[in-house]
């Protein structure tokens, strides 16, 4: 019909079909594509060529492919007239799918041939307009669900049983997971999980728990931002579970502004979640957050509430709740147990019908109104009671206000816990405790009376011998000046040791160490052992590495003890061949050297069985040896004991008949100050005294005195002499003197109270002129004490000339400058540096080792005041405050030792209340000079590390 139109008509109908609004095409009955008009390009994209020739199915989605083709088949069964419809999306040449309302109908062409023809009209707008239509009825039937659902009481399983299921059901997910935070806020815990079609999925065997921050989960409770994830893929915060998926929605649910969980989904398709899921799950966190909180915090208060009722029904005390009139308005069962009442005999009395001292009871209310008024606990009571049968009892007590909802004091609960065995067993306690510091003090006592006596005549021959260096001696002379020398050493040093064999069994030992040289040191024991030998066929020689150090930093009293002990029985089981001493460097590095010190002998050796035990205490190698050699056994352990404190190891091979090894390994600390050896004897310069300075000598040995003269003599100091405290304060009454070189042990009257006795001397002029004290006591105390005395210095001896002219001349102004001043090392205004120079006689290294130990130590001394504070027992409290009070003067901190002191005299006639206001600031102070010792300790430390 077409061919009789004329060519003008036929241009018109062309012209209309091309110009349409609708996309018009014909399909052949192959389905390709055999005329499209123009407006395929204004509704989707494409020009004619890319579509003509083309299988129209390339252009429907795959999930409407079906219904197109069913669509197709019917019109070639059907009537030819029979005008299809059908909407179905169809991709744009952009890739974004459009919706179309297609009418079809098969038509004949002139030439016979069939096919179908097909007008599509655009309709995309109405879809999304209805879509949105139906989004937004369900998201309203959601909400009002969830609205209306959650006005009722719900347990928090309800609540996430809602959430997890609706999701499902309503917005297609495939599933959905609720996490909750911790108690610490740390991680978030798999709460409630729903799968689709699998109702189980909803119970937690083993819940995931993600740390705050971490996968995406982490992430939004972190930041309480939502976020949609089209591909997890790409995303490396994506943390796997039990099913990798490919999409994935947050949401967190806040209440108050703060994020209390999240709501978190995946999906197996990418880019499934949409606008509308993110908002829809944002509406139903908001719409379960008051909710969910509220069974949140219902739930921890029925654990709190049943964790509380357990452990008040099984604590040990008895409690009991009083009114703010102090009157009882309940007993618990423990403690109507405790004292035999029954509850109804308690309730409406007061403590006072119980407590024993009726004082108590006003000091309980008294802190109790303190509780109130300043809404805070009041402490820890040791009270005693008295039970209904008239029996007494001790108890601890402890006050704490009960608070109302508005936070008011609308009571007190009052716990008990008896405490009658400790209590009893506490003063069994403090009468040994006063036993036995009787029996300490006499012991004391009886050891600076040894030390004393014995120290004296060493202290003789030392200082004679020092005074033989200063006259013309041949070199014979001088070698066996040496030997004496070193002699009357190694006896000091076994003085020494044996008046502190309590202290190594106690392990009471303290460390003074001093630079010295170990060459010098080993060869002066070998010379003294080649005396010892020389009638003997035995020969000593030493051996030494020619790396070693000259200045080492140690403990050379018991290096020496050490050596003593392992080189006496070496010279006792020797009676021919050799004895060597090696002395070997083993390691070194920048804080550390290690030295080994190997004694060998060709002696009589020591059996396998017998060498096992060599180093335990009274033990000698088999009775034979111990009838013909004697001895007590206790050398070798002493030995090892020293060596281990020094943190050094000792071993031992021996083979009988054929000599002994023993190796000894101590580290040392290497150092680079300008300290004299203390093994090298030296002539003393002769120094001349330009000032009249007046001294007086207070000493009751006779040498020991005559040595002093003569040093004085030497250094042209005038002098004057007293043979004990009496004869010098008579001295002292009619003379004027300038320092006083005072003993501390002598007859009539010893140093302690001449030197109290001449401070109350008030407008005397020798009141408070410097005093040193002299002692020949080996016992730390009796400087502490001689300081408490009133004295200025301590000397113990015996001493170096040096040593002892130094003291002299510090505090006559003659001294050098001080290490501190020469070092240029200034110690920060707080810290009293004068005090500290005398103390430690300008020494830095003991400076680093007492700020050392201050630092270790008063953290604990602190806190267990602190504790004794709060416990409120005034004799413990005055006890610590004494044993601190020291550690401040150390440190030079004296003005703290003396607000202390202050303390420890007020402490037991003073209430703990007011105990606790006047000591609050000292505490203060306290814990300031701990800050600022530390820093000093670290600047000290640097600045003796550059030196």
């Amino acid at each position: 019909m077409a061919n009789s139109l004329s060519p003008a008509n036929q241009d018109h109908y062309q012209l209309l079909i091309e110009t349409a609004r609708e996309v018009i095409y014909r399909i052949n009955m192959e389905g390709i594509i055999v005329f499209v008009n123009n407006t395929v390009k204004d509704v989707l994209g494409y020009n004619k060529e890319e579509i003509i020739g083309k299988h129209f199915m390339n252009f429907i989605p795959p999930s409407f492919q079906f219904e197109m083709k069913e669509l197709f088949k019917r019109l070639l069964v059907e009537v030819e007239t029979t005008n299809h419809y059908l909407e179905a999306p169809i991709a744009s040449k952009s890739g974004k799918d459009i919706w179309m309302g297609q009418s079809i109908i098969i038509h004949d062409l002139p030439n016979g041939e069939r096919v179908f023809l097909i007008v599509s009209r655009n309709i995309q707008s109405r879809i999304v307009a209805e879509e949105q239509m139906r989004l937004n009825e369900q998201k309203h039937r959601i909400i009002n669900y969830f609205a209306t659902s959650l006005l009722g009481s719900n347990s928090m399983e309800e609540i996430l049983w809602d959430i997890t299921y609706n999701c499902i059901s309503t917005l297609s997910f495939e599933d959905c997971i609720v996490y909750l935070f911790n108690e610490n806020r740390t991680h978030l815990v798999q709460t409630a999980a729903y799968g689709k079609g699998k109702e189980d999925n909803y119970k937690i065997i083993n819940p995931i728990q993600i740390k705050l921050g971490h996968g995406i989960v982490g992430t939004v409770a972190l930041t309480g931002i939502p976020e949609v994830i089209d591909d997890v893929t790409t995303d490396d915060r994506y943390i796997v579970d039990d099913i990798s998926r490919s999409s994935e929605i947050t949401v967190p649910i806040v209440y108050e502004n703060k994020v209390i969980g999240v709501i978190d989904s995946e999906h197996s398709q990418k880019g499934f979640f949409q606008p509308y899921h993110l908002e829809t799950l944002q509406i139903i966190a908001s719409l379960c957050s008051n909710k969910l909180m509220r069974a949140i915090s219902l739930k921890e208060r029925q654990i709190n509430e049943n964790k509380y009722k357990n452990i008040i029904e099984n604590m040990p005390c008895g409690l009991i709740e009083l009114n703010n009139n102090f009157e009882i308005t309940k007993a618990y069962p423990r403690f109507c147990d405790l004292l035999g009442f029954c509850e109804n005999e308690l309730v409406g009395q007061t403590p006072n019908l119980f407590l024993l001292n009726k004082e108590d009871y006003k000091t309980s209310s008294k802190k109790a109104s303190f509780s109130q008024s300043n809404n805070m606990d009041t402490g820890i009571q040791q009270l005693q009671l008295k039970k209904k049968d008239n029996a007494i009892i001790w108890a601890i007590v402890n006050v704490s206000p009960i608070h109302n909802n508005k936070g008011e004091v609308n009571g007190f609960i009052q716990m008990y816990l008896e405490t009658t065995k400790e209590k009893e067993l506490q003063i069994e306690l403090e009468k040994a405790k006063s036993i036995a510091e009787s029996a300490r003090d006499a012991e004391k006592e009886f050891l600076a009376n040894m030390s004393h006596e014995i120290r004296n005549p060493i202290t003789s021959i030392l200082g004679m011998t020092n005074l033989m260096f200063d006259t013309n001696v041949s070199s014979e002379q001088s070698e066996f000046l040496n030997n004496i020398k070193t002699s009357s050493e190694i006896l000091l040093s076994l003085v020494n040791d044996i008046l502190d064999l309590n202290k190594i069994d106690k392990e009471k030992i303290t460390l003074n160490p001093i630079v010295f040289d170990p060459i010098s040191l080993v060869r002066s024991h070998a010379r003294n052992i080649s005396l010892n030998l020389h009638n003997q066929k035995v020969k000593v020689r030493t051996y030494f590495d020619n790396d070693i150090p000259k200045r080492l930093l140690g403990d050379v009293t018991i290096i020496n003890q050490i050596l003593l002990n392992i080189l006496g029985n070496a010279s006792k089981f020797t009676h021919y061949g050799t004895i060597s001493i090696q002395v070997k460097l083993l390691s070194r590095d920048h804080k550390l050297i290690w030295l080994k010190f190997q004694i060998d002998d060709t002696g009589i050796g020591i059996s396998k069985d017998e060498l096992e035990q060599i180093f335990e205490r009274f033990n000698q190698a088999g009775k034979a040896t111990n009838e013909k050699y004697g001895g007590t056994g206790l050398g070798l352990h002493i030995t090892k004991k020293l060596t281990e404190f020094l943190g050094g190891r000792i071993y031992v091979e021996s083979t009988l008949n054929i000599g002994s090894s023993f190796t000894v390994e101590i580290p040392f600390q290497v150092t680079d100050f300008n300290v004299n050896y203390i093994d090298q004897p030296r002539k003393t310069e002769d120094y001349k005294n330009k000032l009249s300075a007046q001294i007086l000598i207070v000493e009751d040995n006779e040498i020991n005195r005559k040595y002093l003269e003569k040093l004085l003599l030497k250094w042209n100091f005038p002098f004057q002499s007293a043979k004990n405290g009496l004869e010098a304060l008579s001295k002292l009454e009619t003379h004027q003197f300038d320092l006083v070189l005072m003993d501390i042990r002598m007859p009539i009257m010893d140093g302690y109270e001449t030197s109290i006795k001449l401070r109350k001397m008030k407008g005397n002029c020798n009141q408070n002129i410097p005093i040193i004290a002299l002692t020949a006591s080996a016992l730390a105390d009796e400087k502490k004490r001689a300081l408490a005395a009133g004295m200025n210095h301590h000397v113990t001896k015996p001493y170096r000339q040096e040593q002892l002219l130094g003291a002299i001349q510090k505090y006559l102004l003659l001294e050098k400058p001080n290490m501190i001043e020469k070092n240029h090392f200034q110690f920060t205004p707080s810290i009293n540096q004068t005090e500290l120079s005398e103390l430690y006689d300008n020494d830095l290294i003991q400076v680093v080792e007492m700020f050392d130990l201050f630092i270790k130590n008063m953290p604990h001394e602190l806190s267990l005041l602190h504790k004794l504070l709060e416990k409120g027992n005034s004799q413990e409290i005055k006890d610590q405050l004494h044993k601190i009070k020291p550690n401040f003067t150390y440190t030079g901190f004296n003005n703290i030792s003396t607000q202390i002191k202050q303390l420890e005299q007020q402490v037991l006639s003073t209430s703990i209340d007011e105990l606790g206001t006047e000591m609050s600031s000292t505490l203060k102070m306290m814990e300031e000079s701990l800050r600022i010792v530390k820093v000093e300790y670290k600047r000290l430390s640097q600045f003796l590390q550059k030196k």
